[in-house]
């Protein structure tokens, strides 16, 4: 990623993401309580490991009121982007962490301009994405720069069948010359972090994802059509086999209790970015955050499902 300074740059519009299903609109937070859990993993194209400049950290919110992770993408082009990128994680979670769901705004806001007051005068820049979900069952998203923030949910295919599916609530953030339009940093213009807050309904399990753009961003899977008049959009093997490692956790997650669904999510993503990296399929620093939100207490005697014996997420994938 190549950052470049417009003398006068625009601030982005404030992000609107689309309309979640009707079943899923509500009007406040439902009084259930959830349970977050969080994990993540990163791996790297590189010989040395250590020049890997992507950062990743998750913490606790105050009064056991959720968790918070936060992914930072540091430039590539710049030597001290991994640092720049490191102090943007630390001071970022130390925002989310002390704030509650009542301040959802002002808290991805405050971690955002606490990124870049800690930022030294170096020679390096980052993207910053982050992932907040509250136990009342309130999810808030931020993100300056590239990458993804995914929702990942289950559908019944029937049959003790589920399949995961996906929507990207980013937008692309790069110009015609591929350099990053925000970013977080000493030598950042002055940059708006885009937001977004979600509701789970009472009874739900979302999985809201943080992608590095070695694992997928908008700009890398633009649409296309076909000669018949079908939309097809190109999903990366990275995401491929991220997705495919969730989908064969997805029942344990939801299932057991929370200590071990959050072993077994450290599990998936750890053998995902492991099974890129000696397979070779990685162009990049590539790093995972994972947030999940489920509904409290599991109910043991619950129907158990079983994965789609359907092929895992292809190449490309069908839209409408």
């Amino acid at each position: 990623m190549w950052p470049r300074r417009s003398p006068n740059p625009p601030p982005p519009a404030q992000y609107a993401p689309a309309a979640p299903p009707a079943a899923d609109r509500v009007s406040s937070a439902p009084a259930a309580r959830f349970e977050a859990i969080t994990a993540g993993a990163s791996a790297t194209n590189r010989k040395d490991a250590e020049a890997n400049q992507d950062r990743w950290g998750q913490s606790a919110l105050a009064g056991d009121a959720g968790r918070a992770v936060v992914l930072c993408d540091g430039v590539g082009s710049q030597p001290d982007s991994g640092a720049v990128a490191q102090w943007a994680v630390e001071a970022a979670l130390g925002c989310l962490a002390a704030l509650d769901p009542d301040a959802a705004t002002a808290a991805v806001t405050a971690a955002v301009e606490a990124a870049l007051a800690t930022a030294p005068n170096v020679d390096g820049n980052t993207t910053l994405l982050a992932v907040t979900a509250h136990t009342v069952g309130q999810i808030d998203i931020a993100y300056v720069g590239n990458g993804a923030i995914l929702e990942v949910a289950a559908v019944d295919l029937g049959e003790g069948r589920i399949k995961l599916r996906w929507i990207n609530h980013t937008l692309p953030q790069l110009d015609k010359n591929h350099a990053l339009t925000s970013f977080v940093g000493p030598t950042a213009p002055p940059v708006t972090p885009y937001l977004a807050a979600f509701v789970i309904p009472p009874t739900a399990a979302r999985l809201f994802l943080a992608c590095s753009d070695g694992i997928y961003t908008a700009e890398e899977a633009p649409p296309g059509c076909s000669t018949n008049g079908s939309v097809w959009q190109s999903v990366p093997e990275p995401l491929v086999r991220v997705l495919g490692s969730l989908e064969d956790a997805w029942v344990e997650l939801v299932t057991l209790p929370d200590a071990s669904a959050a072993i077994r999510l450290q599990q998936a993503l750890t053998s995902a970015m492991a099974d890129l990296q000696a397979s070779e399929q990685l162009e990049d620093d590539a790093t995972v955050a994972a947030v999940l939100l489920r509904s409290s207490p599991v109910d043991p005697g619950a129907p158990r499902h079983r994965r789609s014996g359907c092929s895992r997420w292809p190449s490309h994938r069908v839209g409408s």
